[in-house]
């Protein structure tokens, strides 16, 4: 503090000049609790206005903050005390930083005053000084951290007479500056950390999507969207734990609860995650959903926040588009391999046909009782059973005729039950399990045949290549209604509509087949 701020050490009463004199000053102890006691900025700003004018008694009292820190020209006026001034000290803009007041307020941070008892008046702004006829200005810097937040400020005005503060009053008033300020940053804290909460609490409600706080005991709270993702409550969703919201195991295989552990304490590590998860509704049904996890301060706890998109539609729009695209390149492929079976079938039966026709006329050239006609029905009976396998290949390229029936699938298993035991290794034994009273099915009885028995010669290589000795294959013929889901993805590329089925299962304790296998199954002459 420069010398001119110590012109006179007689204290005064507020609402007197600053020359009145009293016996003494109030109790500082008594103004820090009244600061203390304070729960808002606005309360706050008027309790120092009142404590500091009981220490430096003056009608105007005011507080100010700089309104630009990257151009500190003026202060703007927040509070002041209750004077016939007071419409005009309302948001009013005072323009005296560029003076030596001001450095000495905000640079030297320290009591600075001025007026026309000691001549230095002139330090003010002229034009401020001027139009309020002043003739003193009294500065005290709150300091919060080494930065001025703020000042208090008492002008005498129009007249009034004025002095320079004591020493006394000077150490009392940064004593309750620098309590003021402490108290002030604490209140604005608060008041921020009130409203982010606030601003947290309404996104947290309006969120479309579903987000729930939980703490080492469970979620301790979660929004509208979470009660309608998992289809309860609201208030139900406390003290649930993660289980109550997942299934036994996610798509990876791994548990839920130790997945979930695992990325709860990667979370509060202070990683934010985001991952795939499949969440498990009130109903029994899997959502597939991304959730983003991290911690977060709620009511001055730190929580960890999950928030739950649900991805059903997205999933189901993507698992489309691959299925769509594999159906594409399936159906692709297999109109390369007709067009290629087709064009390799039709010319293998022109050769058939020439083959039988020559045989035919060789046998009517031999005696009936030599050793040649032997071998030209020979000929004859492969050529006729190639002439079966380019029918196949001319039903694979869709240029095959078919013979389509009404069956009873288990009474046309029963009828080829001979055939079917002498098709399979001897090791093996063959179990029938078929039902009755089945609704007929149409198809070609030679077709449906060739399918069985293949299955059937599949499953024998199968236990075969496990020495076959004990082994069982079943064959088992059912009726089953398929919903709306098991059909649609029963047979990737052919669609079914949900209802009644005959089903023919053919089973085998071999090795079972491999991915890769299983990708080619339905792959003709795989």
């Amino acid at each position: 503090m420069t010398k001119e701020t110590a012109q006179t050490k007689t204290p005064r009463t507020r609402g007197s000049s600053p020359n009145s004199e009293v016996e003494a000053m109030p109790s500082l102890a008594e103004g820090i609790l009244a600061i203390s006691l304070c729960t808002t900025v606005d309360e706050l700003l008027h309790v120092m206005l009142e404590q500091v004018g009981a220490i430096y008694p003056c009608l105007n009292w005011l507080y100010g903050e700089i309104t630009d820190a990257a151009n500190p020209v003026e202060v703007e006026i927040l509070a002041f005390t209750p004077s016939p001034f007071k419409a005009v000290y309302q948001g009013m803009h005072v323009p005296i930083l560029q003076s030596g007041f001001s450095h000495r307020l905000y640079e030297e941070q320290c009591v600075s005053y001025v007026g026309e008892d000691n001549g230095t008046l002139s330090q003010l702004n002229p034009q401020f000084a001027e139009t309020f006829a002043l003739t003193s200005f009294l500065g005290v810097p709150l300091v919060f951290e080494g930065r001025v937040i703020g000042a208090l400020f008492a002008a005498t005005l129009m007249g009034e007479k004025a002095s320079a503060p004591d020493e006394t009053q000077v150490g009392a008033l940064q004593n309750m500056a620098r309590v003021g300020a402490l108290a002030l940053n604490r209140l604005r804290d608060r008041a921020a950390l009130k409203a982010s909460e606030e601003r947290y609490r309404q996104l947290f409600d309006q969120s479309a999507d579903a987000v729930l706080l939980a703490d080492a005991s469970g979620f301790v709270l979660g929004n509208e969207a979470a009660s309608k993702l998992f289809g309860i409550p609201r208030e139900a969703i406390r003290g649930r734990q993660v289980g109550n919201f997942s299934p036994e195991f996610q798509t990876g295989g791994e548990r839920s609860g130790d997945l979930a552990k695992r990325l709860e304490q990667e979370a509060m590590e202070g990683k934010v995650l985001v991952f795939p998860w499949m969440n498990l509704r009130a109903d029994g049904s899997l959502v597939h959903t991304e959730i983003k996890l991290g911690m977060v301060q709620h009511d001055g706890r730190r929580l960890l926040q999950v928030i739950v998109r649900d991805m059903t539609e997205a999933y189901r729009a993507k698992t489309e588009k691959e299925d769509l695209q594999r159906q594409l390149f399936q159906a692709q492929k297999m109109e390369s391999l007709g067009v290629l079976a087709g064009g390799i079938a039709h010319d293998f039966n022109n050769l058939l046909m020439g083959i039988l026709g020559y045989a035919g006329l060789a046998a009517d050239h031999v005696e009936p009782s030599g050793p040649g006609l032997t071998y030209l029905k020979a000929i004859e009976t492969a050529s006729l059973r190639a002439a079966d396998l380019t029918r196949q290949l001319l039903a694979y390229a869709g240029r095959g005729q078919f013979q389509v029936e009404n069956l009873d699938l288990s009474i046309h298993v029963e009828g080829m039950a001979h055939l079917l035991e002498v098709s399979i290794t001897k090791q093996a034994s063959l179990q029938l399990d078929l039902a009755t009273g089945l609704p007929l099915i149409q198809g070609d009885p030679t077709q449906v045949q060739q399918v069985i028995m293949n299955l059937l010669i599949n499953a024998g290589e199968a236990v075969e290549s496990l020495g076959g000795a004990g082994s069982i294959i079943r064959l088992i013929t059912s009726l089953v209604h398929l919903g709306e889901a098991e059909a649609r993805g029963l047979r990737e590329g052919v669609p079914l509509s949900a209802g009644p089925y005959v089903r023919l299962e053919v089973s085998d304790t071999g090795a079972g087949m491999d991915e890769d296998t299983l990708a080619h199954m339905f792959e003709p002459f795989f």
